[in-house]
């Protein structure tokens, strides 16, 4: 083959290598990337009712996505490709508050729902409380004295139980406050309530009191009324107040004057005197004393008796 015609065909195979190159070139493609994007919310909260939620999604066409849930509770759409929406169902609660997890397109929502409401509750009920002490029309020591109650029986559901005490020098309990002295929210102790007065009751009065309970819903009748008396402000009086006797033996009378419930002792340090009866009493009353005889010198010596002073002297043989 001569030369020439060689570097023809070499030429022409080389115009069709070129050719096929640019059409390879010309029909090359790249595979588009995937953004998808679930709503800006990222959390929904829900009463014990429950209910149902939408989330959008935004995508390109042909991009994939799911939708799960964390939890039972929350059911959810599985999932889609291109633009769409998750819906999801939140159901009752008859429990405690409970959360969920949706997490969609990769993007995390939290579901929150309340607890169940708790069902009404029946009103419980209270019993009087019963007075414990000061009873009896007993009298009290000090001017302040402090009332107890054993503590009102609960039925059913009850809240937080408090006293109410009233005092009077009536039995009615007059409306006056000069007369009739309240307190209210005396907290309920362990098995017994008390209330120590606030002010001083006046001296040798017959005192009127009972209490009640509450829980501010229920309110107890009142304690059977009770009573106590208070001190008395005691004077006595003795006599005689001394005697003279010769040196034999003597018995003796003192006669003791006070008022009712006024207590008194009677005592002595003599070698020679003896009280027999009466060391102590309440109330007017008397002490009975002998005297041993005497065989010394004259002698002087005191019995103390209500707080007084009686004095005996005796003479010598």
């Amino acid at each position: 083959m001569p030369a020439s015609a060689r570097l023809w065909i070499v030429s022409a195979l080389l115009l069709v290598s070129a050719a096929c190159s640019d059409n390879n070139n010309s029909t090359s493609t790249t595979t588009p990337s995937c953004t998808v994007t679930a709503g800006a919310i990222t959390s929904s909260s829900f009463s014990a009712a429950g209910g149902t939620g939408s989330i959008p999604v935004t995508a390109g066409t042909g991009c994939t996505w799911t939708a799960t849930s964390s939890a039972t509770f929350v059911t959810v759409s599985a999932g889609g490709s291109g633009n769409g929406t998750v819906t999801f169902t939140v159901a009752p609660n008859t429990g405690a508050a409970r959360t969920a997890t949706l997490t969609v397109a990769g993007t995390g929502f939290t579901i929150s729902q309340s607890a169940a409401s708790a069902p009404p509750s029946t009103p419980g009920s209270l019993s009087a409380p019963t007075a414990s002490s000061p009873v009896g029309g007993q009298t009290v020591t000090i001017a302040r004295p402090t009332l107890v109650v054993n503590n009102a029986v609960a039925s059913g559901t009850v809240g937080t139980v408090t006293y109410r005490f009233e005092i009077s020098d009536q039995s009615t309990f007059p409306n006056d406050p000069v007369r009739n002295f309240t307190v209210d929210g005396i907290a309920q102790g362990a098995g017994t309530t008390s209330w120590t007065l606030n002010r001083d009751l006046g001296p040798d009065v017959l005192w009127y009191w009972h209490a009640r309970a509450t829980d501010g819903i229920v309110t107890s009748a009142y304690s059977p009324t009770e009573t106590f008396r208070t001190p008395t402000t005691c004077t006595y009086a003795i006599s005689p107040t001394s005697v003279a006797v010769n040196n034999t033996s003597a018995d003796l009378i003192v006669t003791v004057t006070t008022k009712s419930g006024c207590a008194w002792t009677a005592a002595t340090t003599s070698s020679f005197i003896t009280i027999v009866s009466g060391a102590s009493g309440s109330g007017s009353g008397s002490v009975f004393i002998t005297i041993s005889e005497n065989v010394g010198p004259q002698r002087t010596d005191i019995v103390t008796i209500a707080g007084q002073t009686f004095t005996v002297t005796q003479a010598a043989p």
